[in-house]
């Protein structure tokens, strides 16, 4: 009789412990606890909306549904997509802006080597979706040097003592874009010895002229 009813006994604590249920033990008892409501989940590093299930005797079961990710339109769609117009002459006025920056502190630089010879690379475009001609750039601001008279400008980069190199890229977003240019002077080493940039953006409230 004592065993039977320890027996017993042990039986109900078993299916009353959370850590140690077992759906063929509570189902023989019946003793089993309110299943609990779904927990819902999103895992971030899958995307998968995740929901565990209790069954009634409190055994998680788990079912994923796929859920799909937001995603922006790609940059180039986002460009293409925007309300305003960006013209090769945009370009060409910020590049200028630039290489007039260059004019102004070259005879200072330059002061102890006037003849030295200088290769100017080609202008490295970061955002590859800038539209409408952004090479006019580089080409705008190698123009101004090379007529300038001021320089040395070789055209094989390993006879050059110094190089200009160039960069253009949109330093905002797509739909409010701000066009960056920067020119570097490198020695041949690699060693920046100086750098001028400007930017230039849509003016707001007006009728549509960049400055």
């Amino acid at each position: 009789m004592k065993k039977s009813l320890l027996a017993g006994m042990s039986l109900l604590a078993l299916c009353a412990c959370s850590e140690v249920r077992s759906p063929d033990l509570c189902s023989m008892t019946g003793l089993c606890r309110n299943p609990k409501p779904d927990v819902k989940y999103i895992d971030v590093r899958t995307e998968e909306k995740v929901n565990y299930t209790e069954t009634n005797c409190g055994q998680p079961t788990c079912v994923q549904q796929q859920v799909e990710g937001y995603q922006l339109p790609k940059r180039g769609e986002r460009y293409a997509s925007a309300d305003y117009v960006i013209t090769p002459e945009v370009y060409s006025i910020l590049a200028s802006r630039v290489a007039g920056k260059v004019l102004e502190d070259s005879p200072a630089i330059f002061v102890n080597y006037p003849n030295a010879p200088i290769y100017i690379a080609d202008m490295v475009q970061i955002d590859r979706y800038l539209p409408d001609g952004p090479n006019s750039a580089g080409q705008t601001a190698r123009d101004i040097l090379v007529n300038s008279k001021m320089f040395n400008i070789v055209e094989d980069p390993n006879a050059a003592e110094y190089i200009f190199e160039s960069s253009l890229t949109n330093s905002n977003t797509p739909e409010v874009p701000v066009i960056s240019y920067e020119m570097r002077l490198m020695d041949r080493n690699g060693n920046m010895l100086n750098s001028w940039s400007d930017t230039v953006r849509q003016v707001q409230n007006d009728d549509g002229s960049w400055w």
